[in-house]
């Protein structure tokens, strides 16, 4: 079973909370994008991580 630590149980929590939100941007450092990557963020400059929702 994978372990998850608190960075992921609270990037899933904010995605929760804003869950209908049309976008939701922040930033980190370069060399952290592979991590936000696997909730389906995507690079976006000057933003690093990004996730938009579509309207269904």
């Amino acid at each position: 079973m994978e372990q998850h630590g608190i960075g992921h149980k609270l990037v899933t929590r904010m995605l929760e909370e804003l869950d209908g939100v049309y976008m939701i941007g922040m930033m980190c450092d370069e060399g952290r994008q592979p991590y936000y990557d696997k909730f389906g963020m995507i690079k976006s400059w000057p933003i690093l991580s990004i996730k938009l929702r579509l309207p269904n």
